[in-house]
């Protein structure tokens, strides 16, 4: 038996232990379940957490702004379903790479506006 990756292809050492591969190979099938699985690493699509993220980075805690339906303390960024090169999550959440397409909403104003089809009319 010799000590080499039982991967296709490939001469690296195996891993420690009893690993039939090496290391990037058996995180591939801890991962993947396939030891020759190859991830896509540019990613052409900022998804919903990041996109979030930008919100932040570029105005701040939504907490700093009022809500911009009642006036309270806001505590969300809120998407406002306006920008023409929309996204949508893999659970179904549109969003938009762009942070001039957010709003500061208290929570409240945040659910009514996305659960109640009120955004809508703004598309």
């Amino acid at each position: 038996m010799t000590n080499v990756c039982t991967a296709e292809g490939c001469n690296r050492e195996r891993g420690y232990g009893r690993r039939l591969y090496c290391e990037m190979h058996y995180y591939r099938v801890r991962r993947h379940g396939d030891p020759c699985v190859l991830m896509d690493r540019h990613k052409p699509e900022v998804k919903y957490r990041a996109a979030h993220a930008r919100v932040r980075a570029s105005s701040g805690p939504a907490t700093l702004y009022r809500c911009v339906d009642c006036g309270c303390q806001a505590q969300h960024w809120s998407y406002k379903h306006t920008d023409p090169a929309e996204l949508v999550s893999e659970t179904g959440q549109p969003y938009s790479m762009d942070p001039s397409h957010y709003e500061p909403r208290c929570a409240a104003c945040h659910a009514l506006f996305d659960g109640t089809g009120a955004n809508q009319y703004a598309r």
